[in-house]
């Protein structure tokens, strides 16, 4: 006496699904979540590491166009400095 294919079907499919929708249901009606409320840390303002940094602000040129689209620093510790309108600037932070 063989099985038959709706057998089959009931005990490796439906079983499990039954199985697993049992379970999620209880977990659902016995689960007793409780909403946290959640106090944010004061806002320390714009010190530190979060001031205004203006410092770059000096070594860019005014006028020239619009930018900096890049900046890149090279070994002797020159900025380059490329701008919208194909101009390239290097500037040396030392001195500027």
């Amino acid at each position: 006496m063989g099985l038959s294919v709706k057998s089959v079907l009931a005990v490796t499919v439906l079983l499990p699904l039954a199985l697993l929708s049992i379970s999620v249901s209880l977990l659902w009606i016995l689960s007793d979540p409780q909403p946290q409320s959640r106090v944010p840390s004061v806002n320390p303002g714009m010190f530190g590491v979060y001031a205004v940094n203006d410092r770059l602000q000096r070594l860019l040129a005014d006028g020239v166009g619009m930018g900096p689209e890049d900046l890149a620093f090279d070994e002797d510790g020159f900025l380059y400095s490329g701008y919208e309108n194909g101009q390239i600037l290097r500037i040396d932070p030392v001195t500027s």
